[in-house]
């Protein structure tokens, strides 16, 4: 017993002819690639890059404000003064530092968001010029992406290690 199916025959002059789309419809469908293109892109890279911008210039202006308010707090304090400097990110920043040690002067150096870089770029004002017995310092969550590259000369170490031997103060 034999089984065949049958198979129909392909006109195969037609298989090969394409026809070609009007010369109009090929410049709309370019148009809408484009188009949607377009809106991809922006949503999904300058959307993001302006809300970014706009973050950074809200820290920024942050982080001014902080060091304004450091420099101020800083006329208050005579050398050797405050017992204690608090210095990192929002984890200090968040602390109120009278409520956990009342008996000790403790300055509230913290900024929120705030990186070991950018803290490097601000120990003067907000360590140095107060000249504290104790340096208390909690850095580098808003940076573990590049820590490593920030820690690789201990910069921030060795300027705090530096100030406190000049003043006769070791750690």
């Amino acid at each position: 017993m034999q089984c065949s199916i049958a198979m129909p025959k392909k006109n195969w002059k037609n298989f090969f002819h394409l026809k070609i789309p009007p010369f109009s419809t090929i410049i709309f469908l370019i148009l809408i690639s484009v188009i949607t293109t377009c809106f991809v892109l922006y949503h999904n890279c300058i959307i993001p890059y302006q809300k970014k911008l706009e973050q950074e210039k809200l820290v920024n202006e942050y982080i001014k404000d902080k060091l304004q308010l450091y420099e101020e707090e800083n006329k208050k304090y005579n050398e050797f003064d405050v017992d204690v400097v608090f210095l990192g990110d929002s984890l200090t920043d968040g602390c109120d530092l009278s409520k956990y040690y009342p008996e000790y002067i403790t300055l509230n150096r913290g900024i929120g968001g705030d990186t070991t870089k950018r803290l490097e770029e601000r120990l003067e004002v907000s360590v140095f010029a107060v000249q504290p017995k104790v340096v208390v310092m909690l850095i580098g969550g808003n940076n573990l992406n590049d820590m490593f590259d920030n820690y690789e000369n201990n910069q921030v170490i060795k300027e705090i290690e530096y100030y406190l031997s000049k003043n006769k103060v070791f750690p």
